[in-house]
């Protein structure tokens, strides 16, 4: 997703005690790429803090309590990549998974690992629960959305 950030720089140079010699602007407006994550679960303490790693790391965030509303979202192509919590159940996720692939085959999707959890399922690729590991893989997965389709 692109968003415009407006930068201004005012430098005014003169010597201590007497008036400005000279006042100069510059004012910018740059496009910036940042990736969006869409969170889905169903525990807002676990969705707020990992967003909040998530932003750290430069993403835009998306949350998602209600698979009816994260699919809505994940249609949008302001989504670059959905995360799956572990509070959501596996037949849950099969569900949205397949709704998600009927519209985006391409749409990266990780899913949390938890230790109760199954096998992976298909069209999702595994994240461990670490917080330097999540970074990592979004980071990679956004960057080569292709790879993250191999599981």
């Amino acid at each position: 997703m692109a968003q415009w950030a407006n930068f201004v720089l005012h430098m005014i140079y003169h010597a201590k005690g007497q008036r400005p010699l000279v006042h100069i602007t510059f004012d910018w407006n740059i496009a910036m790429i940042i990736p969006c994550v869409l969170s889905v679960g169903f525990d807002p303490i676990l969705m707020r803090s990992r967003s909040l790693v998530l932003r750290q790391a430069g993403f835009a965030v998306d949350e998602a309590y209600n698979l009816a509303g994260a699919l809505a979202l994940a249609k949008s192509d302001a989504v670059d990549l959905v995360l799956l919590c572990h509070t959501v159940s596996p037949n849950e996720q099969r569900r949205f998974i397949s709704a998600v692939r009927k519209i985006r085959r391409l749409l990266p999707i990780l899913c949390l690992n938890c230790q109760d959890c199954a096998l992976p399922l298909p069209g999702c690729v595994v994240v461990d629960n670490d917080p330097l590991e999540l970074v990592k893989t979004v980071k990679l997965a956004v960057q080569s959305p292709q790879a993250s389709q191999l599981s």
